[in-house]
């Protein structure tokens, strides 16, 4: 049997950022495979924006290894805002729990947004009923704001509007697709991470459909229900933790970011030249971010995919061991990243058009003498927690001006999951490739 060290030889993928990134959607595209395989759906939908180029992969791998039946594949353009409204019940039966869990202070203009209710009506409602001059109102599900817009007749007449069209446009424009869901379901395939949008479709349709999602990763917030399963196929908190959840939900951004979209994010559903279509909202920061960060290095990972598909569709391997393999990959990114990989990613910025509308930034200022000392001692101390270290522990130091320990917590921690003399293995090459990046700029 080939030795897996000469399988997973990184060096014969090249030298993008993040390039192992291949062996880790190549697994999900396995264990996804897996699960299709025998009776498996006649059709398969990949949601947007991060099925854009998953739906792609996994057109690769299936060449490489077809399948019995494989799935016609779709792609649909869904997001939380897109299908939040169809998913809403009549509003005396409403209490905007998918919402108000997740983002429990909201401002008016954010609550009526994120239910479909936007322009004049929405500017009208507003002047209405928000004294706070569009600040977040603590605890909005209990607060006396949404009562008193619960029983304005304006506000109950778009609404019941705004929720009953989309409802109807969304079901049509899922039916456009041509596939028989009363007979097996509807299977969904996204990044994860607690499975928000397939809860919005299985309202949308009633619970009338069975409804599975596949997921990259699912956290143990995720909702599930006999008619409404999930699963995680790379890493998952359900029904146990997985192998290796920690490496994998290290940087879950990361993950975000590489599956991103030439497009915007869905808004809503309309009627164009009679047929419904789903209409994206595209934010020209961020498209051209894509563009010039994200979009360079899906080729490159879709190149590398071929490669990886070729080595191991004829090699034999134990599961845990091609597991322990992949994941090993995976840790060199996110505990033991070159500064190029910092620099990238801390370019990447993200519009978030649900709950709180406003820009995600990764890259941050420069924290004060203070914190970067009370952080300094943190380390010295303990590993601080994960939330102290948004978005991404290694980057969060690294903009701390805290390099040096980013790489002892890295190494710390790929040395946890993998061994002390691997992590000093992985430590020699990351110091070296980083120099002769260096070097060659």
């Amino acid at each position: 049997m080939v030795r897996a060290r000469e399988i997973f030889q990184h060096s014969r993928l090249g030298t993008a950022p993040f390039i192992e990134m291949t062996y880790s959607l190549w697994l999900f595209c396995r264990n996804l495979a897996a699960e299709l395989a025998g009776s498996g759906p006649p059709d398969l939908f990949f949601l947007s924006k991060e099925g854009f180029l998953l739906k792609d992969l996994f057109a690769i791998f299936c060449e490489h290894t077809p399948l019995p039946s494989p799935p016609r594949p779709h792609y649909l353009i869904a997001s939380r805002k897109s299908t939040y409204p169809p998913s809403l019940a009549p509003l005396d039966h409403e209490r905007f729990a998918r919402l108000t869990r997740r983002y429990r202070d909201l401002s008016v203009s954010a609550f009526l947004a994120s239910i479909g209710i936007e322009g004049d009506t929405a500017e009208v409602l507003r002047q209405r009923h928000d004294s706070h001059q569009d600040g977040k109102i603590r605890d909005f599900a209990q607060s006396p704001v949404l009562a008193a817009l619960c029983r304005d007749t304006e506000f109950r007449d778009a609404y019941e509007s705004c929720r009953s069209s989309q409802n109807a446009l969304f079901r049509e424009y899922l039916a456009s697709f041509g596939a028989s869901l009363d007979e097996s379901g509807l299977h969904l395939v996204d990044v994860g991470w607690m499975g928000t949008i397939q809860d919005n479709i299985s309202s949308a349709l009633h619970d009338t459909v069975p409804v599975v999602g596949y997921y990259v990763g699912l956290r143990k917030e995720a909702a599930t229900s006999p008619r409404n399963r999930k699963k995680g196929l790379l890493f998952s908190e359900l029904p146990e933790r997985s192998v290796f959840f920690d490496v994998y939900d290290e940087n879950w951004q990361l993950f975000e970011m590489i599956l991103g979209a030439p497009h915007g994010s869905a808004t809503a559903y309309a009627r164009r030249d009679g047929r419904v279509v789903a209409i994206t909202r595209a934010v020209d920061d961020e498209m051209e971010l894509y563009a010039r960060n994200v979009r360079p290095l899906q080729l490159r990972i879709a190149e590398a995919f071929h490669e990886v598909c070729r080595r191991l569709a004829s090699t034999e391997l134990d599961a845990a061991v091609l597991n322990r393999e992949i994941a090993k990959a995976h840790a060199r990114m996110v505990y033991l990243p070159r500064k190029e990989e910092l620099e990238v990613f801390g370019k990447t910025s993200h519009y978030q058009n649900f709950g709180l509308f406003e820009w995600t930034h990764f890259a941050v200022s420069p924290p004060s003498c203070r914190r970067r000392a009370r952080m300094l001692l943190a380390l010295i101390r303990n590993r601080p927690a994960k939330g102290e270290l948004w978005p991404w522990p290694i980057l969060a130091l690294y903009n701390m001006g805290l390099l040096f320990w980013g790489l002892l917590y890295g190494a710390r921690e790929y040395g946890r999951n993998f061994g002390m003399r691997a992590a000093a293995s992985q430590v020699v090459r990351m110091v070296a490739m980083t120099r002769r990046s260096d070097g060659e700029r």
